[in-house]
């Protein structure tokens, strides 16, 4: 399938932040999130640094959520999050001293969430499975937000964390594109000239 760059508006501003953007908890969310099982609390008690295990049980929360993670700064965190963790897990401790999480660290502890939930990234060749997939759907459908929620189905039921929203954005508009063009092509081959000539008068 040739390759374009196709930054296709499927969602609106709200749907995207509601599937994309950092989770905006209530207090009932944070005591589903936030609050720890037995191997979870495992995970947060070998993490030795006061930060980091605040960046912990924030990525395990969010991972609950939405079943994605983030790359945020400090002040990207809900107050009433890191209240809610400190207060749990950290009374003793001073939320000021908080730091924000370096890249190896941030990618070490989501290695460790992914096997806690037993999910696994969208690696080169489960993008390889999803354009497939996308080429099947197309065929009954072209619509973009058709092929955006099947392929969002599949990856959940595949216990896969989403990609980000320009590849989805990419994958369904490249898809609809070569879709449609085939779909012209098989037409143009079809018809006979006679029929040609016929709808060219009756555009005209």
């Amino acid at each position: 399938m040739p390759i374009e760059s196709h930054h296709l508006s499927i969602l609106t501003s709200r749907e995207i932040d509601d599937i994309f953007g950092l989770p905006h908890f209530t207090e009932e969310d944070r005591h589903l999130c936030f609050d720890l099982s037995l191997t979870e609390r495992a995970a947060l008690d070998a993490v030795r640094i006061t930060s980091s295990a605040v960046h912990f049980v924030l990525q395990c929360g969010y991972f609950k959520a939405k079943r994605r993670f983030f790359v945020y700064k400090c002040e990207d965190v809900q107050q009433d999050d890191l209240r809610y963790i400190m207060q749990k897990y950290f009374p003793s401790r001073n939320p000021s001293t908080i730091k924000a999480l370096s890249k190896p660290t941030r990618l070490k502890q989501q290695r460790i969430i992914l096997r806690l939930f037993d999910y696994r990234l969208c690696d080169h060749a489960v993008k390889g499975v999803l354009q497939h997939k996308a080429q099947r759907l197309a065929m009954l459908s072209t619509q973009p937000i058709y092929i955006f929620r099947e392929i969002l189905q599949y990856l959940d039921q595949q216990r896969i964390v989403v990609p980000a929203y320009t590849f989805m954005q990419d994958l369904v508009g490249q898809t609809v594109t070569f879709e449609r063009r085939r779909i012209a092509h098989l037409l143009d081959q079809a018809l006979t000239p006679a029929i040609k000539q016929q709808l060219k008068t009756l555009l005209q």
